[in-house]
């Protein structure tokens, strides 16, 4: 099965990304494979392809890892496309003074290599995709999403899951396996 960790959003945030996604949406209804309401998430650790068996070891390893981990604050929120001049990615990305949940992905690797499961190694990004590039976006489109607007500029990030990711040629559907609950301790 293919999984992933991610940090959940709240819903007042998944209900602005969803409506700036319709935004987006209407000013180009071609050419993007824009994010379902409920796929929004931000990304802790891609794991890939793993057997069924191991989920149990990595469901603990996991609840080990975070178990001590606060909620914590990220703030900023900006629009950016991915990579400048040939566009592949729309995300939204924010920024945290908890510097802590930079290191995150290298205590679960460490963590999930002991089960022999090789994790992603990219570096964390506190983003949301919101939709796949697939042709090209004129300028002024671009510019337009970048130039957007958010009502809420700072949320808690207080929960994190564990999900299954089917792919499907209408889009990925995602199964929650796991949930994992950040402490009340919470870092600003």
């Amino acid at each position: 099965m293919r999984v992933f960790l991610a940090f959940e959003l709240p819903e007042p945030i998944r209900d602005e990304l969803s409506a700036i996604i319709e935004s987006f949406r209407n000013a180009q209804p071609r050419g993007v494979n824009w994010v379902v309401p409920e796929n929004l998430h931000i990304t802790l650790l891609f794991l890939g392809e793993v057997p069924g068996s191991l989920i149990t070891g990595i469901d603990n390893a996991v609840e080990q890892t975070l178990s001590n981990i606060p909620s914590f604050e990220v703030t900023n929120p900006r629009v950016q496309i991915i990579p400048p001049g040939r566009p592949r990615l729309i995300w939204v990305r924010w920024d945290t003074a908890f510097k802590p949940v930079f290191r995150l992905p290298g205590r679960l690797r460490d963590g999930l290599a002991e089960l022999g499961v090789e994790a992603d190694v990219k570096p964390l990004k506190l983003h949301c995709t919101l939709g796949r590039v697939k042709t090209k976006i004129d300028e002024q489109t671009l510019a337009s999403m970048m130039g957007q607007t958010f009502g809420q500029r700072a949320f808690h990030i207080d929960e994190a899951s564990l999900y299954e990711s089917v792919l499907r040629p209408q889009g990925p559907v995602y199964t929650r396996l796991r949930a994992y609950h950040l402490t009340r301790r919470t870092h600003a």
